[in-house]
Order: structure tokens, then C-alpha cells, then sequence
């Protein structure tokens, strides 16, 4: 194989590679951070929909022009207060002063949801 088909052939493929399916997964950051701003966007996804933070960091739940709320699934284990009235046009912080994973999810729109990872 010439070394221009071989190059033409990797090309192709990093092409290819790239288009994937829409998966639209955060990865979740090596350093965790003191504090993280989530966007309850008006496209009806959480952004960035996973983060890492410090144990004793503050999310803030910023809330765009559609209403929104915020429930965690795990209450009881060490999640911050749900946000659970329907919010648009303000933005609401909770605090994570236990280290673990928090799922969270809008009620009013089902399939958002997001994560945050507590270290």
C-alpha cells in the first residue's frame, strides 16, 4: 500500500471516528473546583450536565427564560435541598458538604438530568 493511500486511509477514518452518534456526555474534570455554575438551559438540558467539586463547594443553578426545577434523587444521603418551583430568569445556589455522586433531574422536563461528584 502507497504511503498516500495509507495516509488517505487514516484520514478517512479520523473522519468517520468523529462523527459519532450525537452522544453529547460531559466527562467529568481531574481537579475538582470550589464552585460550578449549572445552566438550566432553554434547549431543556442541564450545562454542563456533569461536575467535580470539592467537598464544602456551591453549585449554582442558573435558571434561562424556561421555567425549571431541580429534584435529587438521593435526598436523604447528603444532597442539598431539591429546588423544587418551577424557576426561569434567576439563579439559586446549593451547597455539597458530602462527598459522594448527586443525580440530579427537572421534574418539568424528564429528560434532563446531570450529575455532580462530590470529592
Amino acid at each position: 500500500m502507497s504511503v498516500f493511500r495509507r495516509i488517505s486511509s487514516v484520514i478517512g477514518y479520523s473522519i468517520v471516528a468523529g462523527c459519532g452518534g450525537g452522544d453529547t456526555t460531559t466527562s467529568v474534570p481531574t481537579t475538582p473546583t470550589l464552585t460550578a455554575t449549572v445552566v438550566a438551559a432553554s434547549s431543556i438540558q442541564f450545562q454542563p450536565s456533569t461536575i467535580s467539586l470539592a467537598q464544602g463547594g456551591t453549585v449554582t443553578f442558573q435558571f434561562e427564560g424556561v421555567q425549571h426545577n431541580v429534584f435529587f434523587d438521593s435526598p436523604g444521603e447528603g444532597a442539598p435541598a431539591n429546588i423544587p418551583d418551577p424557576t426561569a430568569n434567576k439563579s439559586v445556589a446549593r451547597k455539597f458538604d458530602v462527598p459522594g455522586s448527586f443525580t440530579f433531574h427537572c421534574h418539568i422536563h424528564p429528560a434532563m438530568s446531570g450529575t455532580i461528584v462530590v470529592h
